[in-house]
């Protein structure tokens, strides 16, 4: 079953570790939801640099 209401709004980035390009994504279902975050421009994203598919975003 579907939820009611506006579709989730949702936050992508993308970064490149020698030379590779990865990317991640996260919703959630009203922007405002998103006030947490310092910038909606610049955003600093956490990884493994072991395995940097595995990221997320930084929250202070």
């Amino acid at each position: 079953m579907r939820k009611k209401g506006p579709p989730p709004t949702e936050l992508r980035w993308s970064f490149i570790v020698h030379g590779e390009r990865y990317e991640g994504r996260f919703s959630l279902d009203h922007a405002s939801e998103f006030d947490f975050l310092p910038s909606r421009d610049v955003i600093v994203v956490l990884y493994d640099p072991a395995a940097p598919a595995i990221n997320t975003v930084y929250v202070p």
